[in-house]
């Protein structure tokens, strides 16, 4: 499709035009159908773009190379900058415009790679008020909501590991107690279980032994009928539970929780990596690093009151 006298028409005008006329060519490629899906969302979205932040008399960026590299290097610049997409998607973005462009005629986009300068901080974990709350929150839920919320929280395991655990895999002594978990790549580890998670552990075990189906399964934690509960159920429990306490958290909130808690406490870095499952301790690193709560506390503190 040619665009005759594109840059004589308002930019709003100019790339409607643009964006259905590549919509209409890409289906004539032989793409894979996401592909050009994936193409056409992510010009369309360039070009809305361009349209807002431009001049509307301004079709530079469609007709000419020099504009047509300012505009795209801007766009990465906007997309890794303003709307933090990761540079995964921006690389993809910048795949689709140079097809783009290439089917307008005014060859690849000359974009020299930009790198987003992001401060990283540790990832997002409850303190110790809301992870009372959410707590309570569960209790009012029932013993085996209870009991594996608190797991979660006291012991950091992934939903998939709470989910395949069985009975035997559970010690709850008067003394002690400890889990033994079977992690990514079939790598086992002990987990010790804190004094106060192990009368919650007790307290569903004697609720289960009442559930009927449950004498024909060997799982740790059962719904209704005897049937081990799914990953995705106890994903739907953890965020469930947060949301009636106004917590949006997903069960790796909980995991990052309890890494948090471990660090913060002054625990070694290969202990922590131990009881996460993790093989590097250098995974574990990132829960050293300050939390958005502990960056914004201390640009606070050093803002002049005037």
């Amino acid at each position: 499709m040619t665009l005759p006298r594109l840059a004589d028409v308002p930019l709003t005008a100019a790339t409607g035009l643009a964006r259905d006329g590549y919509a209409a060519w890409i289906t004539t490629t032989g793409l894979a159908d996401r592909s050009k899906d994936t193409y056409t969302e992510r010009v369309e979205d360039f070009l809305t773009w361009l349209a807002a932040s431009g001049d509307d008399q301004h079709t530079a960026a469609l007709v000419e190379p020099r504009a047509r590299d300012w505009a795209v290097r801007d766009y990465r610049r906007h997309l890794l900058t303003e709307r933090k997409t990761a540079e995964s998607t921006a690389r993809l973005a910048m795949v689709a415009i140079e097809s783009f462009y290439t089917w307008l005629g005014l060859g690849a986009p000359h974009a020299p790679k930009v790198v987003a300068t992001r401060r990283r901080t540790a990832p997002r974990a409850l303190g110790e008020a809301d992870q009372r709350k959410l707590l309570r929150s569960a209790e009012a839920r029932g013993a085996r909501d209870h009991a594996l919320v608190a797991l979660a929280v006291h012991t950091g395991l992934r939903e998939a590991e709470l989910a395949c655990l069985d009975l035997e895999d559970v010690v709850v002594t008067a003394r002690t107690g400890r889990v033994r978990v079977v992690g990514k790549g079939t790598r086992q580890r002990t987990v010790p279980l804190p004094t106060r998670t192990r009368p919650l552990i007790t307290a569903w075990l004697q609720a289960r032994a009442r559930m009927p189906g449950t004498e024909s399964t060997n799982a740790l934690f059962v719904a209704r009928g005897g049937r081990r509960i799914a990953a995705r159920t106890i994903d739907h429990v953890i965020r469930t539970t947060g949301r009636q306490t106004g917590l949006e958290i997903s069960p790796h909130t909980l995991r990052h929780t309890f890494a948090t808690n471990l660090v913060r406490g002054g625990e070694d870095l290969v202990v922590v990596a131990e009881l996460l499952g993790h093989s590097r301790v250098e995974t574990v690193r990132v829960y050293t690093l300050p939390t958005e709560e502990q960056v914004q506390a201390a640009v606070d503190a050093a803002t002049v009151d005037y």
